[in-house]
């Protein structure tokens, strides 16, 4: 069984990209199986630059794309969804961290399971007018949510069905990084997907941490500059 894992790397972090990735290329996996690796780095610095290109020359990933700008999260998730050619993806952001039996965990997760749009270590968030307004404009958005908290998987590490992700367009043109991983689980409940909690499964749960770094870069501040105002089918 195939795996798709897909990591955004952002900015002057090297330790942050030789940490995750090295937790992928090094880990030991069960007979039959294998991980296609697609990379993203946006604003990488030259030491981050020169270890992945080292790890692309010498086949340890399947796909690289590189940009100097800041892109941010949301538009490096897209481009790399466009190279997934498994059921099921995996996407972490550079500064989680993998220990070793990572993947056998997360593929006997997925066969024990079977079907599923979206999975990962879920929390809830209550929903604040911004966002609710935001929320409104999204291509998938289909009627008020029924309660005032969304469940959603953390964004740092999380499972996608790949056919689900291109069907619903997610994440859209109008998204760039905030609060993506609350969009997703609105996503997953207005078309009626099914989401699974991997939080109790101690196979997985001792082979990660998500999100062991600082926040880094644009994005994160008010409306305007995670989210863009945009139609989410052109960008413009």
């Amino acid at each position: 069984m195939d795996i798709a894992v897909l990591v955004g790397i952002y900015g002057a972090y090297p330790e942050y990209a030789k940490r995750v990735l090295g937790g992928i290329v090094e880990e030991q996996l069960p007979s039959d199986d294998s991980i296609q690796l697609h990379v993203a780095v946006s604003n990488g610095c030259r030491e981050t630059i020169s270890y992945l290109r080292e790890l692309f020359d010498g086949g340890s990933l399947d796909t690289l794309f590189e940009s100097k700008a800041n892109i941010n999260k949301d538009p490096m998730m897209r481009v790399l969804i466009d190279q997934v050619s498994t059921k099921y993806f995996l996407w972490i952001d550079d500064d989680s961290v993998l220990r070793p039996g990572w993947a056998a965990a997360m593929l006997s997760f997925v066969r024990r399971n079977n079907f599923f749009d979206g999975a990962g270590h879920v929390h809830s968030y209550a929903r604040d007018d911004e966002y609710l307004k935001f929320l409104s404009k999204r291509p998938w958005f289909r009627r008020e949510p029924r309660s005032s908290s969304v469940y959603f998987p953390t964004g740092g590490l999380f499972l996608a069905r790949t056919a689900f992700v291109r069907q619903q367009s997610f994440p859209d043109k109008g998204m760039i990084k905030k609060q993506d991983d609350l969009l997703f689980g609105d996503c997953i409940e207005q078309v009626g997907g099914k989401l699974l909690d991997f939080s109790n499964d101690d196979q997985i749960m001792s082979r990660i941490s998500i999100s062991c770094g600082a926040r880094r870069g644009s994005g994160e501040e008010g409306f305007g500059n995670g989210w863009l105002d945009v139609n989410p089918t052109t960008g413009f």
